[in-house]
């Protein structure tokens, strides 16, 4: 996948033929396309790509995700509000959730950010996506550690390991661990 290794122009082309050739056929497909433009810094073309999906009626989660995502990069308060609203009492309001906590790291406003990041976990586990929850977990670790907080990078890589056990869990909370660790002066 060309896209999980950052080669967006590969997979721009390849997508674009995918919606060419069935443009109704799947809002994957879409959904992908504006990753890759997204992935680019294209992001009027990125949320073009879903708004048109969604005008087609192959809407998902993860296209209002990555509007979000969007309205956040461009400062865009109003339609960051649209899309937690269209979320609200989603089954799947966790992603957003997740996406409000990793904005308020962004801006420094980590109090915020802890609270969005357990209302993240304790939904998703809700939903009993325990996987999905240890990630959240352990991304809230791996910007503690990033922000030198090392009690907290600890205990939230901790607890995103007591919760999964997936490579990709446990590798974000080792490298959270470790850099924690760093931080205490541990070698």
């Amino acid at each position: 996948n060309y896209i999980t290794v950052g080669r967006y122009e590969d997979a721009l082309q390849e997508l674009q033929e995918a919606v060419r050739l069935a443009p109704k056929m799947s809002p994957v497909i879409h959904e992908n396309l504006s990753t890759a433009y997204v992935g680019l810094n294209r992001f009027d073309e990125a949320k073009k790509v879903i708004q048109t999906a969604i005008a087609q009626k192959l809407d998902m989660f993860e296209m209002h995700s990555a509007l979000y995502l969007i309205a956040f990069m461009r400062g865009d308060a109003p339609a960051m509000q649209r899309e937690l609203d269209w979320a609200k009492g989603n089954p799947r309001e966790y992603m957003m959730l997740a996406n409000q906590a990793k904005g308020a790291a962004f801006s420094g406003k980590m109090r915020e950010s802890r609270l969005f990041f357990k209302q993240s976990v304790v939904n998703a586990r809700n939903a009993n996506q325990n996987e999905t929850a240890a990630g959240y977990a352990a991304a809230q670790a791996q910007i503690e550690s990033l922000l030198g907080n090392k009690r907290q990078a600890r205990a939230g890589a901790e607890e995103a390991q007591r919760m999964a056990r997936s490579a990709e869990t446990l590798g974000v909370a080792s490298v959270a661990l470790a850099a924690a660790d760093e931080a205490r002066g541990v070698r």
